[in-house]
């Protein structure tokens, strides 16, 4: 509903975000700011996106993922909408809380991150974003 609210507030932002908690399995639950920059924390989850953007853009582009790679298919879905010049709205309180694990992805396979990060590189002229894992 913050995130709802926020949307409403900024008429013109393609979606809103929000910080969230890290945790890891036996560690302590630690606060990750995206104030400034949404890519460097994870896209998986503290997004509410217009519905209006999703349909012209597609949503993921299911294409960027497979069993050999993963290229970032919600980074993309942000570029697209960041170069066509959309607004966005940001709140500033962790509203979720992401899991690390053994058996995310990211930890599992740095392979399959590395080859997704050249296709996302080809894909967006050679940019990517500073993503933290």
């Amino acid at each position: 509903s913050k995130l709802y609210r926020a949307l409403e507030k900024c008429p013109t932002a393609a979606f809103a975000y929000c910080d969230y908690y890290e945790q890891r399995v036996k560690g302590k639950k630690r606060r990750i700011s995206l104030e400034g920059n949404v890519f460097l924390g994870t896209a998986a989850g503290g997004f509410l996106y217009r519905r209006s953007w999703l349909i012209k853009y597609g949503c993921f582009d299911v294409s960027l993922t497979g069993l050999d790679f993963y290229a970032f298919p919600e980074y993309d879905l942000l570029m697209k909408m960041f170069q066509d010049g959309h607004s966005v709205a940001y709140v500033p309180k962790p509203l979720w809380t992401y899991v690390r694990h053994q058996s995310n992805f990211t930890i599992l396979n740095n392979q399959k991150m590395e080859k997704g990060k050249k296709i996302f590189r080809s894909r967006h002229g050679g940019y990517l974003p500073p993503i933290r894992y």
